[in-house]
């Protein structure tokens, strides 16, 4: 397995893992290869997949955002995906840990991202819950 930013070509390959992600409705494919493209061209975002032999087998999208309390930048994941048939295997702590350095080598001070899910996940790399969500659609 190796992680590495996403290329336009791997757009093809990571749809289904987009397809799959749990937002309650699934993205339209228009819609997710106008927002690939858009991303990859985004200088404070990065889109690292994992890929093995041929495949594509999970992602994570991490983007730096100013603060102004931190003493400089934070990061904030925002989406992170394994294939179904591959959780459990190491490839999302590999994603969080590519995220976590290239938040550092950016010079973010810390990482947060939201979620429901996988809170176990999470607590073992040492992400404490700090806040609840809320989101409302524009």
């Amino acid at each position: 397995m190796d992680i590495r930013p996403a290329k336009a070509t791997d757009f093809e390959r990571v749809w289904p893992l987009m397809r799959d992600f749990p937002l309650g409705a699934e993205p339209t494919y228009a819609v997710a290869e106008r927002s690939f493209a858009s991303i990859l061209a985004h200088q404070g975002a990065a889109l690292l997949v994992a890929s093995a032999g041929e495949g594509i087998v999970g992602y994570a999208l991490v983007y730096e955002q100013p603060t102004l309390f931190a003493d400089g930048p934070s990061a904030y994941v925002q989406e992170l995906m394994v294939d179904e048939a591959r959780r459990g295997s190491g490839i999302g702590g590999a994603l969080m840990a590519a995220a976590e350095q290239w938040a550092r080598d950016r010079g973010c001070r810390y990482v947060r991202l939201a979620t429901s899910m996988a809170e176990e996940f999470y607590r073992a790399r040492g992400y404490d819950q700090v806040a609840a969500f809320f989101k409302k659609p524009l």
